[in-house]
């Protein structure tokens, strides 16, 4: 039987990790060691590992480490370059869950995680450490990315609105009961609302545009581009006359702010588009590539898809959708949309069992 070690560690901070060792009877070969995570801290690693070996006369050496974002990767890309080493990646939720079995469920410490790593990689836990060059793995930064990027757009046009709320009271506002609905659909997605946006941000207030009639005020949105229906333009005008004059105490330098926040939500709008482009370039390259034939999937199968395929112990999204199919045969496929979307009760993509 060939002698094998495990060794877990954990990342401390932004700046140490907690490296604990055991042989494969579980007894500790490598007390918990805070190592640095700089040069120094790799060279002291690798001393670790190699005397730990030889002590006990390993021939394999497996190291698990805990998913922590991003910042496992590059520690954890120099050990794969060592071919004697062979790296594991454990859920967080599966050292958790060895914490709890331990009767350690609300001592959290980072020994505790170490030692309950090496107990994970005793039993053969652990998943293949992707930090390849290929399509799949560079789709991952790409996708996290992303999600950071549109979050901090939803966090940015909640605050849009609270400004326009105060340089227009009532322009959103939607009350079925009372009869009031919002005038455009939405702000941000229709060009009509892009302008409107644009308008206070340049100290425009409700009064002023109410003073425009319906030619004016269409003319007015034509030279943004914009081409205003008369119902739209009917209901701007309408909104405005009706809308409570905002008191000057509560709208001070509230233009300018809205300005700063509408060119930030630019940038932001064309860093996403540029990125689900390039997500939407390298998916066909992955195993996610059949999907990809589907018409009109080029924008929502890289960022709304991704998800779900992109976690290693799904077995990718090709995998969870054929585990999820109905019956035998291709995938049901429609002229102008993929029928997942119309079949939330027989699919579920990346998830095991039937529904």
């Amino acid at each position: 039987m060939t002698q094998k070690g495990g060794v877990g560690w954990h990342r401390r901070g932004q700046g140490e990790l907690v490296v604990l060792g055991c042989d494969l009877h579980g007894s500790v070969v490598i007390d918990g060691t805070k190592v640095a995570a700089d040069r120094a801290g790799l060279g002291q690693l690798t001393g670790l590992l190699d005397q730990a070996r030889i002590r006990v006369g390993a021939q394999l050496v497996v190291v698990g480490v805990e998913a922590a974002g991003h910042y496992h990767q590059t520690l954890a890309a120099h050990l794969a370059d060592r071919d004697d080493l062979l790296l594991r990646l454990v859920n967080p939720a599966a050292v958790a869950a060895v914490r709890k079995t331990q009767l350690n469920r609300r001592r959290k410490t980072d020994w505790l995680d170490a030692a309950a790593i090496c107990d994970l990689l005793v039993h053969g836990e652990g998943s293949r450490l992707l930090l390849g060059d290929d399509a799949a793995t560079a789709l991952r930064p790409l996708w996290s990315g992303r999600k950071d990027l549109v979050d901090a757009r939803v966090r940015l046009r909640l605050q849009v609105l609270a400004l326009v709320d105060c340089l227009w009271p009532g322009l959103t506002a939607h009350d079925t009961a009372l009869g009031v609905r919002p005038v455009l659909r939405n702000l941000f997605t229709t060009k009509a609302g892009r302008i409107l946006l644009g308008l206070l941000a340049q100290g425009w207030s409700p009064e002023r545009i109410g003073t425009h009639d319906m030619a004016r005020l269409k003319a007015l949105f034509a030279r943004h581009g914009c081409q205003l229906k008369v119902t739209v333009a009917a209901r701007i005008l309408a909104r405005a006359h009706e809308s409570l004059p905002p008191h000057p105490a509560a709208t001070v330098g509230k233009p300018a702010l809205l300005a700063a926040l509408l060119a930030t939500l630019e940038t932001l709008d064309r860093q996403v588009t540029e990125l689900e482009a390039t997500m939407a370039g390298l998916l066909p390259h992955t195993e996610g590539a059949k999907l990809t034939q589907i018409n009109g999937s080029a924008r929502w199968l890289p960022a709304a898809l991704w998800r779900s395929w992109a976690r290693p112990a799904a077995g990718g999204l090709v995998e969870g959708v054929a585990r999820r199919r109905a019956g035998p045969g291709p995938l049901p496929v429609r002229t102008h949309r993929c029928e997942l979307l119309h079949q939330p009760r027989r699919f579920r993509l990346g998830a095991a069992g039937r529904a």
